[in-house]
């Protein structure tokens, strides 16, 4: 079944050839990872010659790259795919493609590599993806939270497992999320935990799995040390919680299991609480104050000499990237449905100021003028994804796209884009008060509107 269901198959060393004899270039093939040049004695070899394949397949069910794990004896038990135009391994996720398909995707549960994902699947647990031979990044964080209501974090139970899955928590709730653990007992990751105690008992874990702060003060508890070290350690975890109502029940929680007067520990949570919360004031007010972009800009803050030019390079600043990723941004939302686009399109053109992206604009509402709903096909037959830059970055967000997920992706695209122009706009406010020449009232009226600004984001009215 899993071979059926993630195109499983095995490489005999016959690649490069076909590809060759079909007309493909040794350039395209080496970009791609699919060969290697061989120093010793000149040529090329499939790099994943003698392996069996793990095709990786997007959520647009495209397959980008391949895993390859050996058979036999070598240096290396798995290989992927390098990073290229169409693969980036740090924002796609092994298995999303079979998410994708499945209507009933309330729970996904992250695990370490291939091998469980298909494991799992085989025993009927259909709901599992991997990252892909790295520690989880952001963006992957963020793909499989747009298909699930909950997230299990069901790494091996060994030291290395412990530390990804703290890795995990950390990555998790940095976008939002607080993930579920599923624990293992010692030495057994999940692909043997299924096959030797079936899916009901998966089940059972999965049930019984533990919150993340759960799971957070179960470790450094279980730890077994010196009593005052691991009171303090606790007080650095409980007095990192976010909310007080929540602060709280965990203090009673740690003070009823340790022993200790919850009175005396709350206080001490607290002061060391306040003063974090202090710290991280301070160096807002330095990040704040400090100016949020280098050079001399216009007043959109951006560089009007390459108005038609897209800035990807790292040779642009910080600004100048981050506003061209929200071009692009408007642009693949764009494409992905009518409509994205008629939502969009108002704020798009008073935002982009490159002549190639108000083009694709152009080119997108002609499009739509001839379909009542639904996205366009063939939309890099556009002229403009024959630059490689433009393409390759564009791939990279349009690949993490659902249209299922449309109004929560245009949402929060319009709410980063209302958030960089604020911040833009009190830079440009700091900037104009340095001029000695400037007028009382228009003083102070630049300081209203710094201070509107200021008190609006920090409200979470702007986002």
């Amino acid at each position: 079944r899993a071979n059926s269901a993630f195109d499983i198959d095995y490489s005999i060393y016959k690649l490069y050839n076909f590809l060759l004899e079909r007309g493909h270039s040794i350039e395209d093939m080496l970009s791609l990872g699919l060969i290697k040049e061989n120093k010793k004695e000149g040529g090329y070899y499939d790099y994943f010659g003698g392996r069996l394949i793990f095709p990786i397949i997007n959520n647009k069910s495209k397959v980008i790259g391949l895993g390859g794990r050996t058979l036999f004896d070598a240096k290396a038990k798995y290989l992927n795919s390098p990073d290229s135009l169409v693969f980036h391994k740090g924002e796609n996720i092994y298995g999303i493609s079979q998410i994708q398909r499945n209507k009933n995707r309330d729970r996904i549960i992250l695990v370490e590599g291939y091998m469980d994902v298909i494991g799992l699947h085989n025993q009927g647990v259909t709901n599992a993806v991997a990252s892909l031979g790295t520690a989880l990044t952001e963006n992957q964080a963020r793909l499989i939270n747009r298909y699930a209501n909950e997230v299990f974090i069901a790494y091996d139970s060994d030291n290395a497992g412990i530390k990804a899955s703290l890795r995990a928590i950390e990555v998790f709730n940095k976008i939002g999320v607080d993930p579920k653990i599923i624990s293992f007992p010692q030495g057994m990751d999940p692909d043997e935990f299924v096959l030797k105690f079936g899916k009901e008992e998966f089940d059972r874990l999965l049930k019984n799995a533990d919150k993340s702060l759960d799971y957070r003060m179960s470790l450094i508890i279980d730890q077994n040390r010196d009593r005052i070290e691991l009171t303090k350690d606790l007080i650095d975890f409980l007095s990192d919680i976010e909310g007080n109502a929540l602060r709280e029940i965990y203090t009673k929680k740690v003070a009823n299991s340790i022993g200790i007067s919850y009175d005396s520990l709350i206080g001490d949570v607290m002061i060391l609480h306040e003063k974090k919360e202090e710290k991280k004031s301070r160096q807002k007010q330095n990040s704040n104050s400090s100016n949020f972009y280098s050079g001399k800009k216009n007043q959109s803050g951006y560089n009007r000499t390459t108005k038609n030019q897209p800035v990807i390079t790292r040779n642009y600043s910080t600004v100048e990237r981050f506003k061209n990723t929200l071009d692009l941004q408007f642009i693949a939302l764009a494409m992905l449905s009518k409509n994205n686009y008629e939502k969009l399109e108002q704020k798009a053109r008073s935002f982009i100021n490159l002549d190639i992206y108000i083009s694709m604009l152009d080119k997108l509402g002609l499009e739509y003028k001839n379909i009542e709903a639904g996205s366009i096909k063939n939309l890099l037959d556009f002229d403009e994804f024959k630059n490689k830059d433009i393409r390759g970055a564009f791939m990279n967000l349009y690949s993490t796209y659902t249209e299922d997920k449309s109004r929560d992706l245009v949402r929060e695209h319009l709410n980063r884009v209302d958030n960089f122009q604020s911040k833009l706009r009190i830079s440009e406010i700091d900037e104009l008060l340095k001029d000695k020449n400037i007028g009382l009232d228009e003083k102070y009226k630049l300081v209203e509107e710094k201070r509107n600004i200021a008190n609006k984001l920090q409200r979470g009215e702007i986002l």
